[in-house]
């Protein structure tokens, strides 16, 4: 029972983990974005577990960014998770339009956020409650601030970063810091880097530090957390393609 409970807790993390993904394939570009797609892998207390992340541009003009992850132990699927956020790009502005979310297996959640710009409102809803947020300026959903960041560090305005970001009934700030460059031998080669660290409550005891690719505008290379208990899970890039060709 200890060692279910020891991979409940990995799959959790990994899960989690995917979450705070800041898989950045995209700096502005004249007026659009980087279209991309990428493959990570992560593994911890033996549950191995497989991301996919794209971003498309939709027929509206608009775009869609859109994770997956299934997660595996011993052969057999734990947790499938689906995660989706249509938006605009309004000058160099990300403006969130649709979030949905879908986590199945042995978790079951899902949530959606609609958002009403010109009434500076957006519902956000779960499998039992829903709840009215009023917007404020560059609001975010769970997803499309993974878009957001990279803006931040292609512009570089200084070493912190802050993004309101909807979560459930309310909206909270999300801070990182750029800590550090560094030259990372990854499994696609060696990745250029920023290094940026999540910023925690004093009382949250996890350290999250991501790695950016800089060169390939953005992307996200590698994400390592290491929680209270200090279970380690690492999520590391192995392939991409980010307009063409392929790296």
């Amino acid at each position: 029972m200890k060692v279910l409970a020891i991979n409940l807790q990995a799959l959790s993390l990994i899960i989690v983990i995917f979450a705070l993904m800041m898989t950045a394939s995209s700096i502005l570009s004249a007026q659009s974005l980087t279209t991309f797609s990428s493959e990570y892998s992560a593994s911890a207390n033996g549950i191995k577990a497989r991301a996919f992340r794209s971003l498309k541009r939709l027929d509206d003009g608009g775009y869609q960014f859109e994770n997956t992850l299934t997660a595996e132990f011993a052969g057999a699927t734990l947790a499938t998770l689906i995660e989706s956020s249509q938006f605009k790009l309004v000058g160099q502005s990300i403006i969130p339009a649709h979030y949905q979310y879908s986590l199945t297996g042995i978790s079951n959640d899902s949530k959606v956020i609609a958002f009403d710009w010109p009434a500076l409102l957006a519902v956000s809803s779960g499998p039992l409650k829903s709840w009215t947020i009023e917007l404020t300026n560059n609001t975010q959903d769970p997803l499309s601030y993974q878009l957001v960041l990279p803006q931040y560090l292609a512009n570089r305005t200084g070493s912190l970063i802050e993004i309101p970001i909807i979560d459930g009934a309310d909206i909270e700030i999300q801070r990182f810091k750029i800590i550090a460059e560094e030259v990372l031998d990854s499994p696609i080669g060696r990745l250029d880097c920023v290094i940026v660290e999540r910023i925690e409550d004093d009382d949250d005891k996890r350290a999250t530090t991501i790695w950016f690719a800089k060169d390939h505008s953005y992307l996200l290379a590698k994400l390592k957390q290491t929680t209270a208990s200090g279970l380690t899970i690492s999520l590391e890039l192995e392939s991409a393609v980010i307009g063409e060709p392929a790296l």
